[in-house]
């Protein structure tokens, strides 16, 4: 009887036994569960953060990439108006001066942000143009002739024009026209400049069948007025009008008409191979002489790009096209990047 009645509470306290082992292995099961799915979150948050930063790092070497090309145009361009009586070595060899001082500075800046390394070189000229230079006062006359204002600047339809920069002496201008003419082919850009009234200068824009496109009104500062023909403007922005660049194709010519009235200087840049010989009549620049001349210029210029960090490495060369020819564009996620000062002396008004 003793027995009866010890069986069936042994039979309840093995239930609540094994009940027991069943909660607690279920805890322990769910125990591990989260802690299994914590350590499998972990992972994939950690691989998610390294994505994020490789983005990141990414998306640096675009701005990277981008400021490096357009800074170093920019420098190339400055090296070429900076002077006129030297070589191409001598153009070459400032430009890897000024781009090796622009690299410095760079290089720090990226410094701060934890980039490990950022260099910039200049590795050569691709393509050397040459500059036609008037660095004096003069009238528009064909060289060697002051009386003749008719002739050909850049003659024979071979050549690309990258620049084309007026700098008037607007007070020893004649209220009489004269007139540039740039052509393609068939097409024509016509330029018609004067003195207008309080010393202004007058462009009237027309094309090869003789009408008008614009007439506009850039304003002189000290009896002299900057026309930039190649871009379609007053570099100091008072003054727009259609422009070479988004008119006319290359290869080009350009003439002058009735250039004797018209006084100042002026600079064009083409992309006829530079050799050091005349060309149209012109002399390549000295130091003493004061005529019209010639001079190289970079009309593509080669850099060698360098950016390493602890997850990007890039090593690149790039064709910097200084005239003409596609520029480079701003990366999707562009922000300017704050600009590196570097000294260079100030070119010319041309």
């Amino acid at each position: 009887m003793v027995t009866d009645r010890i069986g069936p509470r042994g039979e309840r306290f093995e239930a609540a036994s094994r009940g027991q082992m069943l909660l607690i292995g279920a805890v322990l099961i769910a125990v591990t569960i989260v802690a299994l799915a914590l350590v499998i979150n972990t992972v994939l948050y950690t691989a998610n953060v390294g994505s994020a930063q490789e983005a990141t790092q990414i998306n640096d070497v675009d701005e990277f990439t981008y400021e490096a090309t357009r800074n170093a145009r920019s420098i190339m361009l400055r090296v070429n108006h900076v002077q006129r009586n030297r070589s191409i070595s001598d153009v070459n060899a400032n430009t890897t001066r000024a781009l090796m001082e622009y690299s410095d500075g760079l290089s720090r800046s990226f410094a701060t942000t934890g980039t490990v390394y950022a260099n910039v070189t200049y590795s050569g000229t691709v393509v050397n143009g040459t500059r036609i230079v008037q660095w004096q006062d003069r009238n528009f006359s064909e060289p060697g002739n002051p009386t003749n204002g008719d002739w050909g600047v850049v003659p024979g339809s071979t050549s690309d024009i990258g620049w084309f920069l007026l700098n008037v002496n607007v007070r020893d201008t004649s209220t009489t026209e004269s007139t540039i003419s740039v052509t393609h082919g068939s097409e024509t850009l016509n330029y018609t400049l004067n003195q207008s009234a309080n010393d202004n200068l007058s462009v009237i824009v027309t094309d090869g069948s003789g009408s008008v496109l614009d007439a506009v009104s850039c304003q002189s500062t000290g009896g002299r007025a900057l026309v930039d023909l190649y871009g379609g403007s007053s570099p100091t922005g008072e003054c727009t009008f259609p422009g070479i660049e988004e008119t006319l194709n290359a290869p080009m010519t350009v003439d002058v008409h009735n250039g004797t009235e018209i006084t100042g200087q002026y600079a064009i840049v083409t992309n006829r191979t530079w050799d050091g010989t005349p060309w149209n009549g012109l002399p390549t620049c000295t130091a003493s002489g004061g005529e019209r001349c010639l001079t190289p210029a970079v009309w593509q210029g080669s850099i060698d790009l360098t950016y390493l960090s602890e997850t990007v490495q890039l090593s690149q060369q790039r064709n910097v096209s200084v005239y003409g020819g596609p520029h480079e564009r701003p990366p999707a996620r562009h922000t300017d990047i704050a600009p590196i000062r570097f000294e260079l002396p100030s070119p010319p008004g041309y």
